[in-house]
C-alpha cells in the first residue's frame, strides 16, 4: 500500500508541475485585464502540487526506511542514490515553480524560463528509468 501511495503522489506531483508551467505561460501571455482570472487556478494547482510532493516524499521515505518495505533497496542499489539525486533536483524545480506562482500573484508576471518543461521531463524520465530498469 505504501508503494501505491508513493506512485499516486509522484503522478499527482509531476502532473501538476507540468500543468503549472502551462498555466503560468498562459497567464504571462494573457492581456492585462484577464490576468486576475488565473490567480485562483494557480493557487489551486500550487496546493495540489504541494500535496502530491508531500505524498511522494513521505511514502517514498517510508518505503526506504521501513524495514519490511525497502531498506535493502537503499543499501544495495546505486540506482536509488541516483534516483534520490534526481528527486532532489525535482524538488528544486518545485521551489522555483512555487516562487513563480507567488511572483505572479504579486503582479510580477514574466514568461517562465523555456528550460523548465524539458528539465522536468528529463528528470521524470530519469527517475522512471532508475526505478524500473535499475541500471546502476
Amino acid at each position: 500500500m505504501l508503494l501505491v501511495a508513493h506512485i499516486y503522489g509522484f503522478m499527482m506531483w509531476t502532473g501538476t508541475l507540468f500543468g503549472s508551467i502551462h498555466i503560468l505561460q498562459a497567464h504571462a501571455k494573457a492581456e492585462e485585464g484577464h490576468r486576475a482570472s488565473f490567480l485562483g487556478l494557480e493557487k489551486s494547482i500550487g496546493i495540489a502540487m504541494d500535496i502530491g510532493a508531500t505524498l511522494a516524499i513521505v511514502f517514498g521515505l517510508l518505503l526506504i526506511f521501513v524495514p519490511e518495505s525497502g531498506t535493502a533497496l537503499f543499501k544495495s542499489g546505486g540506482f536509488m542514490h541516483v534516483k534520490l539525486t534526481l528527486v532532489a533536483v525535482l524538488i528544486g524545480l518545485h521551489v522555483i515553480m512555487r516562487r513563480m506562482i507567488v511572483q505572479f500573484k504579486k503582479g510580477n508576471v514574466e514568461m517562465p524560463a523555456p528550460f523548465l518543461f524539458p528539465a522536468m521531463a528529463i528528470l521524470v524520465i530519469g527517475i522512471l528509468v532508475m526505478i524500473i530498469m535499475k541500471p546502476v
